[in-house]
């Protein structure tokens, strides 16, 4: 099998990926077709003023759990982080994390190799 590791262009300064729900359940354009006020919605505003903030902006996806992941994660690349958002003030930590650079304190966790 071939290596796929470093093949993705990357032309973003973050890649996020949220935990939420089930693959089968998404709506076709999340954030806009979510329920309202759930995490997708939420996380749209949060992120709508900081794309432009960016020199690259940023993208963010939506994820099933995985072993290790909770409902509200965000898997933050290349930092390689993961943060909860299912509270504000976890939305507003990721907010000041990618405003810094992807540097910072607060509930952040190293993901691992």
């Amino acid at each position: 099998s071939e290596t796929l590791a470093g093949t993705a262009k990357y032309e973003a300064d973050f890649h996020l990926f949220l935990v939420w729900g089930k693959a089968a359940t998404w709506p076709e354009k999340p954030p806009e077709e979510c329920p309202e006020d759930s995490l997708p919605q939420k996380l749209g505003a949060a992120l709508k003023g900081l794309k432009k903030q960016l020199p690259n902006g940023l993208k963010w996806n939506l994820i099933e759990a995985a072993s290790g992941d909770k409902e509200g994660d965000v898997l933050i690349f290349p930092a390689y982080k993961r943060m909860n958002v299912s509270t504000e003030a976890g939305m507003q930590g990721l907010v000041s994390f990618l405003k810094a650079g992807g540097t910072g304190q607060g509930d952040i966790e190293e993901l691992g190799d």
